[in-house]
């Protein structure tokens, strides 16, 4: 199913194969594991926060083996299509900071 989601959304190249996409999982599951975040692969009551999703790293430069990666579904929704990793963790850091200092009030 990863793979169908990702060939509707390219709109430019699309190489990848239903077999880049379970390797590049295997070692997904293992790097969110460490974290303590696991995939959810069902639909959990239409909650998809933490199902797995296919991402271009680098947006806008296609679906190929070298440009993606798989990550939660809510990671990819912040990155949206115009956010780095490192523009995404920033922003985390100052939401758990604000949330630490008593500021969930803001949200």
């Amino acid at each position: 199913m990863l793979w169908h989601y990702a060939k509707s959304r390219a709109k430019g190249d699309f190489t990848i194969t239903p077999t880049d996409i379970e390797k590049k999982l295997v070692i997904a599951e293992e790097k969110w594991k460490r974290i303590g975040i696991e995939f959810q692969y069902s639909g959990n009551n239409g909650n998809r926060m933490y199902s797995p999703s296919v991402d271009q790293i680098e947006a806008g430069r296609g679906y190929t083996p070298e440009n993606i990666q798989i990550v939660p579904w809510v990671w990819n929704a912040m990155r949206g299509n115009s956010l780095t990793n490192e523009e995404t963790i920033e922003f985390c850091k100052k939401v758990a900071k604000a949330f630490e200092e008593g500021m969930s009030d803001i949200f």
